[in-house]
């Protein structure tokens, strides 16, 4: 799906589990092997919570009446 990103467009990665392996590990992986792309910024909202750091977070189950989530954030870098 990043092929169909526009410059300066976002990209969201999310799962329903906790797994770093899955989660975390993937989105670190994802930005070294796709240098079109950078850290995107977490909504207000997501970024305020205890597990956020810069563009990922973990919701723990319980935490915003849900299950457990993960939500990572990318920007595809605009050419000059």
């Amino acid at each position: 799906s990043s092929n169909y990103v526009s410059e300066g467009g976002r990209l969201v990665y999310s799962t329903c589990t906790l797994n770093k392996q899955e989660n975390e590990e993937i989105a670190q992986r994802f930005l070294r092997e796709h240098p079109g792309f950078q850290k995107g910024s977490l909504p207000p909202s997501l970024a305020n919570l205890p597990l956020a750091e810069e563009n990922m977070v973990t919701i723990l189950p319980g935490q915003m009446n849900s299950d457990g989530f993960f939500i990572a954030v990318f920007e595809k870098v605009v050419s000059i």
